[in-house]
C-alpha cells in the first residue's frame, strides 16, 4: 500500500516511505477520524460539528470543505480521498493504519501478537497534538484513553505470559511500560512486582513497593487494595533482613558543606564582619534515601543530579519562610530560622517548613530512579545563637546542638521539637508528646513532642477501608484536565470548568486531578464556597483565614503572614483586598467607601499580584471549589483573572452546579466541561468495585444490574445504594422503606435513600441533624453545647465516630478539639431535611446565642451564618438588624454586590417582624443604606430605587416629626429618584418644608445641595446662588468625609463652587466666576476625594466650554483623560473624549474633532451618565453644520430642545433656540420660524437672567437681520 499512517505515539505519514508534512492539526484530526473509520466513511456533517462545531456562523461545513481541498492536492495523484455528497472516507486499499493493526491483534493470548501490539503501541494517540476547542479535544482525550487503557492490558498479560515462560527480562520490562502508562493502575505494579521477585530481584521489588505505596498516599491519600498489599507483604517479609543490613549508617553532621558555600545568600549590605547574638530556631535534619541510591548503584551523574535537586527544595523551602541555610547537605544539615531578622512567627515558620520539607522531599522522584523515595527526619530547637556575618553567613550556638541531639533520638522519619521551642509556637498546630521518652527531670530542651498531623481525609473516596476506588468513565475528562495542567506548566494559563448537578463527580474528579498535581510537586490552593457566602465579598477568600481552626489568630495575622510567604508588603491594593474580603478590620469610625471602580482597580491589582508571587515560584493550581455558591465579587475576580493569566503558569479549576462563568467558555485557553451521568456497563463496573471494596465480596450480577439499573447514572446515588444494600442484607428491590412514597414505581429517590439511612442510625441519627444545623463544617465544642440535653455529653464521641464510620461525616481534626465535616452537601440536607421545625428552630437559636457570644469575644463569625441562624431560630428582626449593619459595612469595605444583596434580604425579613414600631424603623434604616446602593448600580430613574424610596418616604411621614431628621438620607433618595427636574424641584421644596424646624447644620447643607443642583438646570440662577450660599455656610469637613458616599457621592462644596462659577458666568459676572472657580480647584486637590476630583473636572471643562476657550479646554481634557485611565472611570474618559473631540474640532481638525466627539457622546450613552444631555447635543449640532451637515444638525439641536422642555433641564435652552434660528436660517427656512426661535432665545435668557446667553442671542438676531424686538 502506498500511504502507512501512524497515530500511536504522534503523527506520521508516509507515502512511499517518504514522509508527508500535514502542517494543520485539525487536518491531521480529520485524517485520523477518517483513518480510524475504515473500512467504513464519515458522515460530513458529523465531521464537520466535531471539527469546527463551536463556529456557531454556519462556517463549519465550508471548513471542512477546505480542509479536504488541501488533503485532496497533498494526495495528488493518488485518489485517497473518497468523496460523496454527503460522505467523505479514505480508501482501505491503499492505506496502512497502526491503530487498526493495534486493534486487530487486541484479544490475542498469543505472545508473539501481543509483542506486535506491544511494538505497535509506541506512545499516546496523536501525541503532541493539541486542539483546545470543544468536541475534537473530548475525542482525542477519548481515543487516547481507550488507546491507553489497551496498551495496560496487553503489557500486563504479556508480562505475565513472560514471567509463565520464564523469560524475566521482557516480565520486567513490560511491567515498567505498564507502570509508566499508568502508575495508579495496581495491576501494572502487582505485575512488576510480581515479574521482580520471579527474577531474584527482591531489593529493586522492595522500594519499587515502598515508592508505590508513597505514590498511592500522596496522590489519592489511600493504601492499595488487598490483592496488591499481599504481595507486598511478601516481598517485606522475605527482604525485612536484608533491607536492615543494606541501611547505611548516618555520617555526623558537618558544620557547612561545599554546597552551601556555593548557594549561601549574600549578607547584607553594611554586615560584613558582624558578630551578633540572636534568638533563632534551628532546624537539624537528615534525609534518608541518599545513600541507599548510591548502594544501589546510582552513578556519580546521577547522584549529582539527585543532590542538585534535593539542595534546591532544601533553598526554595527555607527561603519562602525565611531561614538561612547555614549548613546545608544533600543528607543532612541544619537551617535557622530568625536571623535576618526577627518576626513574631518565626517559631512557627520553622515547623511550618519543616512540613513542607517533608512533603516536599516524600513527593520527590529523581528522574531515573523514579521507583525511589526519600523521607525526612527533622528536629527543631530555639535559644540563643551568634550570627556570625562574614562573606556568608554561619551560626554558632546550642540550638543546632540540642536539635541535632534530639534527631538522633528518631528512629523513624519525623518532625519533633523540643518543649522550650512549644511554647513559641502558633494554636493552629496540634502536638503530642514524642513516643518511648525516658524521664528528663522536666529539662525544657530534652522534651520532645510531636506533630499530630490534622490529615484531612480528603472526601468520601478515601473510603471503604481506605482501598483505592476506580476513576470509571472520567477517564477523558481527566486526560483533558491534566492536558490543561501541561499547558498551564509550559506558560500558557488555563481555565477548567467541572459541571454538572450534585453526586454527578466533580469533586472526586478534582481528588484525581489533586493527586495527580501534588504528587508532581505542583503547588496547590483550595478555595471552598459555602451556601451562604453570596453575601461575604470574596468568601471563599475570608475561609482561608477565618475557618474553625484559626479562631486563635486573628484573620488579619494569617493573612498578613500569607503575605509573607509569598514576598509581598502590604501595599494600598493588597489592604484594599484584605479590607474588602472582611479579612482586615475597618478602623472605627469606619472611613468612606472608595468608589466602585476605585476599589475594583485596587482588588484586582493586589489579586494579580498574589498570582504574580505564586507564579514566580513555579506553576500551580488554584482551585475553586461550589462556585455556584460564590459570591460577586468572588465570580467576577475569577472571570476576569481566567483572561489575565493567559501567559502565566496557571491553571484554575473550578467546579459548579450551575451556569457559573458561562461567558468564559468562549474564551481560547478555557475547558467547559459538563459532567455525564455514567452509562449503565459504567455504572455496574463502579457498583462492583464499590462492593467488593466494602465487602470483600463479590456481588451477584442481579444485584449490580439492580443497582446500576436505579442509580440513574449518578455516582453518589450508586455509592448510597452499595453501602445501603450491603448493610441491609437483602435485595434492593425488597425495600419497603425506601419505596413508601409509590409502591408500583422501583425508583429511589436519592433524598429518601439518604433519609433512610440516617434514620436508621439510631442516636448517632440525631447527632447528625445537630451537626446538620450548626452547618457543613462543625467543631465538637460547638456539637457539645447545642446538643445540651438531646444527648448525653459521654456518648458524643462515640456516635461522631459512628457517623464518620458510617460515612455521613468525616473527621477534619483529631479529639479532644476534633472537627468534622459532612461527606457530601446532599448528606447534610438529608439529616436536616429529617428534623421537625420545632426541633430545627430550638437548634438553631442555640447556634444563634453561641456565635453571638464569639463575635462578643472579639472571636470572627460570619455575619451571613449568624443571620441565617437568627432567621431560622424565628429571630426575624435580629436577623434583619445583622444583615444591615452586614450590608453598612461592605459598602464600606466597597464591597457593594454583597452589600446590596445582604440588604435587600434584610428588607424583605423585616415584612415577618410584628411589633409595628421595630418593623417601620428597621425598614428605615435598611432603605437608608440600600437606596445609595441601588441608585450606584442601576441610576436615579430606575423603577426599583423609585418604589424603594417611595416605601421610605411614606414610612417617614408616618413616624414622630422630631425623628425624620433622623431618616434625612431617605428624604435625601426620594428627591434624587425624582422623574425630571421638576419633580426634583418640587420634592426639594416639600423637604424644606418638612424639615424646616430642623437646625441640624449638615441636614440644612445637603437641603441646599437638592435646591442648587435642580435650580441651575431649571435655569433659577438667583435661586441657586442664594441656596449655595445658604448651604456652604453650614459645611462642616469633618462631617463632609462621612456624607460625600450618601449624598451625591461627591463633596458637596466642590458642587457648590462649580455651580456657583457656572452661574457666575450665565449671569454675566466672570471675574467672580473666575475666583470660584479656582476656589473649587485649590480645594478639592486638598480633600483628595477621587470622586469629587471627577466632578470639577467636569466643572472646569463646561466652564472653558462656555467660554470658547478650546486651549483651556483641550489642557482640561488630557487631564480627565489621564485621571480616568488611572482610575478606571469610564464616565469621565467619555466625557474626556467628548470635550476633547470640541476642542481639536475648533483648534486644528474639524473632521476628527467631531468624530471624537459623537465617540465620547456614544460612550456616556452606553454608561448611561449623559448628566447635560442638551449641552452635548448642541456640541455634536455645532461640528456637524461646521461640516456643512446642516439638516442632520438641525434634527440634533430639535432633539435637544425637545428633551429640555421635557425635562426642565432648562438652563441651556437660549443657546438651543439660538442655534436652530442660526440653521434654519441657513436651510432658508421660514422667517417666521427662524425669527420664533430667535423671539425663544430671548425670553429664555431674560426670564433666567442669563446676561452671557441673551449677549449671544441678540448678536445672532443683528447678523440674522430679521425684525425681532431685542
Amino acid at each position: 500500500m502506498p500511504f502507512c499512517l501512524r497515530l500511536l505515539g504522534g503523527f506520521e505519514l508516509y507515502r512511499n516511505e517518504t514522509q508527508l508534512h500535514i502542517a494543520s492539526a485539525k487536518q491531521r484530526c480529520l485524517i485520523a477520524s477518517l483513518a480510524l473509520a475504515m473500512p467504513g466513511i464519515c458522515n460530513r456533517d458529523d465531521l464537520a460539528e466535531k471539527l469546527w462545531g463551536w463556529r456557531h456562523d454556519g462556517s463549519a461545513k465550508q471548513s471542512l470543505r477546505t480542509a479536504l481541498t488541501h488533503l485532496r492536492k497533498q494526495f495528488t495523484p493518488d485518489q485517497l480521498l473518497v468523496a460523496h455528497h454527503e460522505e467523505v472516507g479514505l480508501d482501505p486499499e491503499q492505506m496502512t493504519v497502526d491503530a487498526l493493526q493495534f486493534q486487530a491483534l487486541l484479544g490475542s493470548d498469543d505472545p508473539q501478537s501481543l509483542r506486535a501490539a506491544a511494538d505497535l503501541y509506541r506512545g499516546d494517540f496523536l501525541d503532541g497534538l493539541r486542539v483546545r476547542e470543544g468536541d475534537i479535544e473530548r475525542w482525542i482525550s477519548d481515543q487516547r484513553g481507550w488507546y491507553r487503557s489497551r496498551a495496560l492490558e496487553v503489557f500486563v498479560k504479556l508480562s505475565g505470559l513472560a514471567l509463565a515462560s520464564s523469560d524475566f527480562d521482557l516480565a520486567i520490562d513490560s511491567a515498567r511500560r505498564a507502570v509508566v502508562l499508568d502508575d495508579l493502575a495496581e495491576e501494572a505494579h502487582r505485575a512488576l512486582l510480581n515479574a521482580l521477585i520471579a527474577g531474584n530481584r527482591r531489593g529493586e521489588a522492595m522500594r519499587h513497593a515502598r515508592s508505590m505505596l508513597d505514590l498511592f498516599e500522596s496522590a489519592l491519600s489511600v493504601t492499595p487494595s488487598a490483592e496488591t498489599m499481599a504481595v507486598i507483604d511478601k516481598i517485606r517479609m522475605e527482604s525485612e533482613t536484608r533491607e536492615r543490613a543494606a541501611e547505611p549508617e548516618a555520617p555526623a553532621p558537618i558544620a557547612d558543606s561545599p554546597i552551601a558555600a556555593s548557594t549561601e545568600p549574600e549578607p547584607a549590605a553594611g554586615k560584613q564582619g558582624l558578630i551578633e547574638q540572636s534568638l533563632i530556631v534551628a532546624l537539624s535534619y537528615e534525609i534518608a534515601g541518599v545513600g541507599q541510591l548510591a548502594a544501589n548503584g546510582a552513578d556519580a551523574e546521577e547522584l549529582a543530579e539527585v543532590v542538585d535537586d534535593l539542595t534546591r527544595i532544601l533553598l526554595n523551602v527555607a527561603g519562602e519562610w525565611f531561614g538561612v541555610a547555614s549548613a546545608l547537605g544533600p543528607e543532612h544539615g541544619a537551617i535557622f530560622f530568625g536571623v535576618e531578622g526577627q518576626t513574631e512567627d518565626y517559631a512557627s515558620d520553622g515547623l511550618t517548613a519543616a512540613i513542607e520539607l517533608s512533603e516536599a522531599i516524600s513527593n520527590y522522584r529523581s528522574a531515573k530512579h523514579p521507583e525511589h523515595g526519600f523521607a525526612l527526619k527533622a528536629a527543631l530547637d530555639d535559644g540563643v545563637a551568634l550570627v556570625i556575618t562574614s562573606g556568608t553567613v554561619r551560626v554558632v550556638g546550642a540550638p543546632e546542638l540540642r536539635a541535632r541531639a534530639a534527631l538522633r533520638k528518631i528512629a523513624e522519619p519525623a518532625i519533633v521539637i523540643t518543649e522550650s521551642l512549644r511554647s513559641h509556637i502558633s494554636g493552629y498546630f496540634r502536638l503530642q508528646p514524642y513516643p518511648g521518652q525516658q524521664a528528663n527531670g522536666g529539662d525544657i530542651h530534652e522534651t520532645l513532642w510531636t506533630l499530630i498531623a490534622p490529615k484531612r481525609q480528603p472526601d468520601r473516596f478515601h473510603a471503604m477501608r481506605r482501598r483505592i476506588l476506580p476513576l470509571i468513565g472520567r477517564r477523558s475528562e481527566l486526560e483533558m484536565l491534566t492536558g490543561r495542567w501541561a499547558d498551564a506548566r509550559a506558560g500558557n494559563g488555563q481555565v477548567a470548568i467541572l459541571r454538572g448537578e450534585s453526586g454527578i463527580g466533580k469533586s472526586r474528579l478534582v481528588h484525581d486531578l489533586r493527586g495527580r498535581l501534588r504528587a508532581a510537586g505542583a503547588r496547590l490552593w483550595v478555595l471552598q464556597c459555602n451556601p451562604n457566602g453570596r453575601q461575604t465579598p470574596f468568601a471563599p477568600l475570608l475561609n482561608m483565614f477565618a475557618g474553625p481552626r484559626r479562631k486563635r489568630d486573628r484573620p488579619e495575622q494569617l493573612f498578613v503572614r500569607a503575605l509573607r510567604r509569598l514576598g509581598l508588603e502590604q501595599t494600598e491594593s493588597i489592604i484594599q483586598l484584605g479590607t474588602t474580603a472582611g479579612i482586615v478590620s475597618l478602623a472605627r469610625p469606619a472611613p468612606a467607601a472608595l468608589p466602585v471602580k476605585e476599589a475594583l482597580r485596587l482588588t484586582r491589582r493586589a489579586i494579580g499580584e498574589i498570582v504574580n508571587a505564586l507564579a514566580s515560584r513555579g506553576p500551580a493550581c488554584l482551585i475553586v471549589e461550589d462556585i455556584h455558591w460564590a459570591d460577586a465579587s468572588t465570580l467576577a475576580e475569577l472571570e476576569a483573572l481566567g483572561r489575565w493569566i493567559e501567559d502565566k503558569p496557571i491553571l484554575i479549576v473550578a467546579t459548579t452546579r450551575d451556569d457559573a462563568l458561562r461567558a468564559m467558555s468562549s474564551e481560547g485557553n478555557t475547558l467547559d466541561l459538563t459532567l455525564r451521568r455514567l452509562d449503565k456497563e459504567e455504572a455496574a463496573a463502579l457498583a462492583t468495585a464499590m462492593w467488593e471494596m466494602a465487602a470483600d465480596e463479590r456481588p451477584s450480577p442481579e444485584q449490580i444490574a439492580s443497582i446500576a439499573g436505579l442509580s440513574d447514572g449518578i455516582p453518589l446515588f450508586l455509592e448510597e445504594m452499595v453501602l445501603w444494600r450491603i448493610r441491609a442484607g437483602q435485595h434492593i428491590g425488597a425495600s419497603a422503606p425506601l419505596r413508601a412514597d409509590e409502591a408500583d414505581n422501583p425508583a429511589i429517590p436519592l433524598t429518601n435513600l439518604l433519609i433512610s439511612r440516617i434514620n436508621a442510625l439510631g442516636q448517632a441519627r440525631i447527632l447528625a441533624q445537630i451537626a446538620a444545623v450548626i452547618g457543613q463544617n462543625f467543631d465538637f465544642s460547638t456539637l457539645r453545647e447545642v446538643a445540651q440535653n438531646m444527648l448525653p455529653d459521654e456518648t458524643l464521641p462515640e456516635l461522631a465516630s459512628l457517623l464518620v464510620d458510617q460515612h455521613i461525616l468525616r473527621q477534619t481534626w483529631p479529639l479532644p478539639e476534633a472537627e468534622y465535616e459532612f461527606r457530601h452537601t446532599l448528606l447534610r440536607e438529608a439529616a436536616y431535611s429529617s428534623l421537625r421545625d420545632t426541633d430545627r428552630r430550638v437548634l438553631h437559636e442555640r447556634v444563634f446565642r453561641r456565635l453571638e457570644r464569639e463575635q462578643a469575644a472579639g472571636l470572627p463569625v460570619n455575619h451571613a451564618d449568624l443571620a441565617w441562624h437568627a432567621e431560622r431560630a424565628g429571630n426575624f428582626r435580629e436577623a434583619a438588624d445583622i444583615l444591615t449593619r452586614w450590608g453598612r459595612e461592605s459598602a464600606a469595605r466597597s464591597a457593594i454586590s454583597e452589600a446590596r444583596s445582604a440588604l435587600a434580604r434584610a428588607l424583605r425579613l423585616t415584612e415577618n417582624v410584628d411589633e409595628i414600631d421595630a418593623r417601620s424603623r428597621l425598614q428605615l434604616d435598611i432603605i437608608a443604606a440600600y437606596g445609595p446602593l441601588v441608585i450606584s448600580h442601576a441610576g436615579p430613574r430606575d423603577e426599583q430605587a423609585k418604589q424603594l424610596y417611595a416605601r421610605g418616604v411614606d414610612i417617614a411621614r408616618q413616624r414622630p416629626a422630631a425623628e425624620r431628621v433622623d431618616w434625612f438620607p431617605v428624604f435625601w433618595g426620594w428627591w434624587y429618584t425624582g422623574s425630571d427636574f421638576r419633580v426634583m424641584h418640587d420634592r426639594a421644596m416639600r423637604v424644606q418644608e418638612m424639615l424646616s424646624d430642623v437646625d441640624d447644620p449638615e441636614i440644612v447643607l445637603q437641603i441646599n445641595h437638592c435646591i442648587w443642583a435642580i435650580d441651575f438646570n431649571l435655569g433659577r440662577h438667583r435661586a441657586t446662588l442664594e441656596a449655595i450660599d445658604n448651604g456652604l455656610a453650614h459645611y462642616d469637613e469633618n462631617r463632609a468625609r462621612l456624607n460625600r458616599a450618601l449624598f451625591g457621592g461627591h463633596d458637596a462644596k466642590v458642587c457648590g463652587l462649580g455651580q456657583k462659577a457656572l452661574s457666575l458666568w450665565l449671569t454675566g459676572r466672570t471675574a467672580d466666576s473666575d475666583h470660584a472657580l479656582q476656589e473649587m480647584v485649590e480645594f478639592v486637590d486638598g480633600i483628595g476625594h477621587l470622586a469629587s476630583k471627577a466632578h470639577s473636572l467636569d466643572t472646569e471643562a463646561v466652564s472653558a466650554f462656555y467660554r470658547n476657550d478650546h486651549a483651556r479646554l483641550a489642557e482640561v481634557a488630557t487631564r480627565m483623560d489621564h485621571f480616568a485611565s488611572e482610575h478606571e472611570m469610564d464616565f469621565l474618559a467619555g466625557l474626556a473624549m467628548l470635550f476633547g473631540g470640541w476642542a481639536e474640532a475648533h483648534r486644528h481638525d474639524p473632521a476628527g474633532g467631531l468624530l471624537r466627539l459623537q465617540r465620547g457622546l456614544d460612550t456616556l450613552k452606553q454608561l448611561g451618565s449623559v448628566v447635560d444631555l442638551p449641552i452635548y447635543l448642541d456640541m455634536q449640532a455645532t461640528l456637524l453644520a461646521r461640516d456643512g451637515r446642516i439638516r442632520e444638525a438641525f434634527d440634533v439641536v430639535s432633539e435637544a430642545i425637545a428633551e429640555a422642555e421635557q425635562s426642565g433641564h432648562a438652563y441651556w435652552l437660549a443657546e438651543l433656540y439660538r442655534r436652530r434660528a442660526d440653521l434654519r436660517s441657513q436651510l432658508q427656512d421660514e422667517p417666521g420660524d427662524v425669527a420664533a426661535d430667535l423671539k425663544a432665545a430671548l425670553a429664555a435668557a431674560r426670564e433666567q437672567d442669563a446676561v452671557a446667553l441673551l449677549r449671544r442671542s441678540e448678536q445672532s438676531v443683528r447678523e440674522i437681520g430679521l425684525a425681532v424686538e431685542i
